[in-house]
């Protein structure tokens, strides 16, 4: 077998493919003689460079010049604008920053300083509870304490001279006066120039020592504890920020009636009789509770627990609801 193809078509494409046939032979040469010779080709380029003149590239001097010139133009105004604008802001700040420290400046030289005027504003603050509570104290029936024990004035002497006489006088009532004006540190209207109903400062001045607060509920009861309770034994109560009454536990401090902690009932019946009220303990078995009205009146009451021996353990002062409360601010 031979790889000719039999088909005379086949034949023909298959030499034209290869070379061989006499159709390639003819396009080859034909090729060759229609293609110009390079000699021409060279002739033909010098030619086309001859006839074009070469362009120089032209350089503009004064570009540069222009350009700086017009950059300076611009940049200079700008920098001389922004350091205006940084010389005028600064002033301004300096002015602002200044002026409130020569206001503060000021005030402080008229103001007073500020311990004399704390000082002055309880000064104040206590003369005012001082006038309240000896206003109320003048309304009660009975004289004066002052004045009920003070002993008589001597007879005057036999002498003539008139300033000793005035002197003494003038002692005793400016005495009298004194304690009139300074009313007792427990009473049904409160606990010295404190009153009930007054606000918790008021409390803190009347007392004069630091008290620490104490309650589940601070904003609706507080106790201020007065620290140690071992030395003193004493707390005020606040019910919404109004002083509602105070505790005694311990005999420091003595209640209406001239009664301690330790007294026995029988002291406590005689001191205050025709003006108590007696109900079992709440929670002690077989002690009581008395409670005494304030004999001028209100709703202040003065409240005993007693021991089931019928010793007094403690009592409270004060206006209700606070001085209902059996647990205090618990």
């Amino acid at each position: 077998m031979t790889d000719q193809p039999e088909h005379p078509d086949d034949r023909d494409l298959a030499q034209y493919l290869a070379g061989k046939h006499p159709l390639s032979a003819r396009y080859r040469a034909a090729k060759v003689a229609d293609a110009p010779p390079p000699e021409l080709d060279a002739a033909i380029l010098a030619a086309a460079r001859s006839a074009t003149p070469r362009r120089r590239r032209s350089v503009r001097r004064w570009a540069v010049p222009v350009g700086l010139a017009a950059s300076l133009m611009i940049a200079v105004p700008l920098v001389w604008q922004v350091w205006q604008t940084d010389e005028s802001h600064n002033a301004d700040f300096a002015h602002r920053a200044s002026a409130p420290v020569a206001v503060m400046e000021e005030r402080a030289e008229r103001s007073p300083e500020p311990e004399t005027r704390d000082a002055d504003v309880k000064a104040e603050k206590q003369a005012m509870v001082r006038a309240e509570s000896q206003a109320a104290l003048s309304q009660r029936q009975a004289p004066p304490r002052a004045l009920a024990t003070a002993p008589p004035l001597p007879a005057p002497p036999s002498v003539t001279f008139s300033s000793p006489p005035n002197m003494a006088e003038d002692q005793v009532a400016a005495q009298a006066d004194a304690e009139r004006e300074d009313p007792p540190t427990h009473s049904f209207n409160g606990f010295g120039p404190a009153l009930f109903g007054d606000d918790e400062e008021s409390v803190r001045i009347a007392w004069g020592r630091p008290l620490t607060v104490q309650g589940n509920e601070p904003e609706a009861c507080r106790q201020l504890l007065a620290e140690p309770q071992s030395a003193f034994g004493i707390s005020f109560m606040l019910v919404n920020g109004r002083f509602a009454r105070y505790d005694v536990t311990g005999p420091q401090f003595e209640a209406p009636g001239g009664i301690r902690v330790g007294d026995t009932r029988a002291t406590v019946e005689q001191r205050h009789e025709g003006n108590l009220t007696v109900t079992p303990h709440k929670y002690v078995e077989g002690a009581d509770v008395i409670t005494v009205e304030s004999p001028a009146g209100g709703t202040a009451r003065l409240i005993f627990e007693m021991t089931p021996e019928g010793i007094v353990e403690r009592w409270r002062l004060g206006v209700p609801p606070g001085v209902d409360f059996v647990e205090g601010c618990s």
